[in-house]
């Protein structure tokens, strides 16, 4: 088993503790930047992920409802490939005063459990994944948990 480490990102405003270094890939679009920092399992079959996208083309102040059409749009984005999917639970939540989402699906990519996070103007997904929904880590909340903004 790995070693659970706190990661921290300056450029990313946020820190969290994950089993293992992360691996970091950022992307460019018309929209904005989009990074995520990943840490999988040796067999691959389960991952732990933090991303966020600035979503500069958005106003800073989003309504309530607003915000609740960006998650929205953000699980479906999340799940537009998958054959099935059955979404468990769906939750607000908040952390400090940053608006969220809990979400939990398993379907034909396996089980994911995601937190979304709107810290305006960037959108965050928190996310452990596993393709086999028996081996879900059990230590998941032990990540989510742990992720809070600098």
């Amino acid at each position: 088993d790995r070693d659970w480490q706190t990661f921290i990102s300056e450029v990313g405003n946020f820190s969290v503790m994950m089993p293992g270094l992360p691996e970091e890939e950022v992307e460019t679009n018309q929209t904005g930047e989009m990074r995520q920092y990943l840490v999988s399992s040796e067999d691959e079959t389960i991952a732990y992920g933090v991303f966020y996208y600035d979503v500069g083309a958005l106003p800073r102040k989003l309504s309530v409802t607003e915000i609740e059409e960006l998650f929205d749009a953000s699980v479906e984005g999340f799940l537009e490939d998958w054959e099935e999917k059955n979404i468990i639970s769906e939750n607000n939540i908040s952390l400090g005063n940053v608006p969220g989402r809990a979400i939990e699906v398993e379907g034909s990519e396996g089980m994911f459990k995601m937190r979304l996070y709107w810290a305006a103007p960037r959108l965050y997904m928190i996310l452990v994944g596993s393709e086999q929904p028996e081996e879900f880590p059990m230590e998941s909340d032990r990540f989510f948990d742990s992720f809070e903004f600098l």
